[in-house]
Order: C-alpha cells, then sequence, then structure tokens
C-alpha cells in the first residue's frame, strides 16, 4: 500500500527512496524509482506450492529490473522446516563427525 512521504503528504507512491538509509542506498547504485507496484498481503509460502512461479510471472526481470519492498516479502521468522533444514546441513558439512550441537527449537 501506499505510504506518506517524509513531509506527511498522502501519494500514491511506497516512497522507496524516503529516508535514512534508503535514499543514500539507493542513490549508490544510481536507482531512481518511476513508478510504484503494490503487491499483498506479503504473507505468501514460496516453498509450498507455485506462488514462486507466479510471482516471476507476474514481475519479469526485464520490465521490473528493481524491486524494492517497504516490508518484508516472506513470514519472518522463517519456517521452522527451513531452519531445522540448515542446522543439518551446517552438522553435516561443519562440525567433525560426533560434534553435539543443541537447539532449543
Amino acid at each position: 500500500m501506499a505510504r506518506k512521504s517524509l513531509d506527511g503528504k498522502e501519494t500514491n507512491s511506497c516512497n522507496a527512496k524516503d529516508g535514512n538509509p534508503f535514499g543514500a542506498f539507493w542513490d549508490e547504485f544510481q536507482v531512481d524509482f518511476v513508478d510504484s507496484e503494490f503487491y499483498g498481503p506479503l504473507n505468501y509460502d514460496v516453498h509450498h506450492g507455485s506462488v514462486a512461479e507466479k510471482w516471476i510471472e507476474g514481475y519479469p526481470a526485464k520490465k521490473f529490473p528493481v524491486l524494492a519492498f517497504s516490508g518484508a516479502p516472506a513470514s519472518f521468522p522463517v519456517q521452522r522446516e527451513n531452519l531445522l533444514t540448515r542446522a543439518q546441513e551446517f552438522r553435516r558439512e561443519t562440525l567433525p563427525r560426533g560434534a553435539l550441537m543443541g537447539s532449543a527449537l
């Protein structure tokens, strides 16, 4: 949804460059936004179903070379199953065999 600009004016924009560090960050890469595209709600699950394919189809890189989100584009915190997978990979690939690693999940 649209966000107010820093001066409090209502706009039909996400104002992606308003505030610190946003403006300085995008200016460093010489990125200017020509329009705002609104999508919501941002609570989808890209790990199940065809959400990722639909996203790529709806926002192709040729038309949308840069996407700046004013909020998180996925659920937070990360899904438990993804965290467990990363922990298992870390244990398998990094720790010596037989090492013990605890978790409070």
